[in-house]
């Protein structure tokens, strides 16, 4: 897990983070809502990287924990590889994982 992630996670945590998605580099950043039902349960993004990693993208994501089990999290994802590149190829992800007690 990531030291910028904070925890305990606040609201507030929560309004920064969308700001600074909002904000970010749309051709780097690639930042959704996992929904059901219209109600957000989590969320997942791709992170372009730079210099010699520039092919690559960091993959995150949060499901809540009551959703998990049900393909939610896959689904999200391959939605979301082929955005991360120009023709749909991602060249490569990086993912950091963490145990639900890390969480």
């Amino acid at each position: 897990m990531r030291d910028s992630l904070p925890y305990p996670y606040t609201e507030n945590d929560a309004a920064d983070y969308i700001h600074a998605m909002l904000s970010a580099d749309e051709n780097d950043t690639f930042a959704y809502a996992i929904t059901v039902d219209d109600k957000a349960i989590g969320s997942i993004g791709a992170f372009r990287q730079s210099n010699i990693h520039r092919q690559t993208a960091e993959l995150g994501y949060y499901l809540a924990e009551d959703y998990w089990g049900q393909g939610i999290k896959t689904d999200a994802i391959r939605q979301l590889c082929p955005q991360t590149q120009p023709g749909g190829d991602p060249g490569g992800f990086r993912a950091m994982l963490a145990s639900a007690s890390e969480i």
